[in-house]
């Protein structure tokens, strides 16, 4: 009898549950095709709690739980077409923007000197400083031949043709030990004297008599190189008394440098 007492009062309960849960239906209006469409906040579903199981006060038996309701929400009313809550949103097309451009810089034409206008002429080239240190002096040269002229002159004499002269050193002192060579500048006679003394004099007596003719004397060593240049005289037969312009005795002296 108490089962079914409690059966009766669970079923009361859902059907004042179910009862208080449902709406009264009104009909759906369809919004405007202007109109901004608004987005409706959720509706919760209404859960009650399970109740905590009881047990009958008197005797054993069966715990009995408590039904769950659930409230399920049903529309009704007109059964045209339902307008849209949210109306869709077609996306236009995008303009691109234009970026920034590049724009060159202009190239430089360098900067003007101070004290120099613009487009004027350029200054000076800056000049580089001199060394302040003399120039090394040039080394000098050595002549060709160790031997030289000191000095040459002719004087008359109507009994003989001859060469002579004296070698001197450096410090014009008699130098012995060298040879002199007198030839005909024809190529057709030529004699070489012995080595000089201490005092360096030689001589070659090359006619007992005046003669015409041009001769050459040169200094050489005794294996016959030579040593000085050549030089070139001349004797007559004119003019051969005292005192008188004929040549028939040449001197020529050589000085050795080194």
């Amino acid at each position: 009898m108490r089962r079914f007492f409690l059966w009766g009062v669970t079923l009361v309960a859902m059907f004042i549950i179910g009862c208080g849960m449902q709406r009264p239906s009104r009909p759906i209006t369809p919004l405007p095709s202007n109109a901004t469409p608004t987005v409706a906040s959720p509706l919760s579903t209404p859960t009650r709690a399970p109740a905590s199981p009881t047990r009958p006060a008197t005797g054993p038996g069966p715990i009995m739980p408590f039904v769950t309701a659930t409230a399920v929400i049903t529309r009704t009313g007109t059964t045209g077409p339902i307008s849209p809550l949210l109306t869709p949103v077609v996306a236009t097309s995008r303009t691109a923007v234009p970026g920034p451009t590049w724009t060159p810089l202009p190239t430089s034409t360098g900067t003007p000197r101070p004290g120099s206008p613009p487009g004027g002429p350029p200054p000076p080239p800056t000049s580089t400083p001199k060394s302040s240190a003399p120039p090394a002096a040039p080394t000098p040269t050595p002549p060709p031949f160790p031997f030289v002229v000191e000095n040459s002159f002719g004087s008359p004499d109507c009994s003989k043709t001859e060469i002579n002269g004296t070698l001197l050193s450096k410090t014009r002192q008699g130098l012995g030990g060298y040879r002199v060579t007198v030839g005909n500048v024809n190529g057709q006679f030529a004699t070489t004297t012995s080595p000089t003394g201490s005092d360096g004099k030689y001589s070659v007596v090359l006619y007992n008599v005046p003669t015409t003719g041009r001769w050459y004397v040169v200094v050489v060593d005794s294996s016959g190189k030579e040593l000085s240049a050549r030089v070139q005289v001349e004797t007559s037969t004119a003019n051969c008394g005292p005192g008188q312009s004929g040549i028939q005795i040449a001197r020529v002296d050589f000085r050795k440098d080194y």
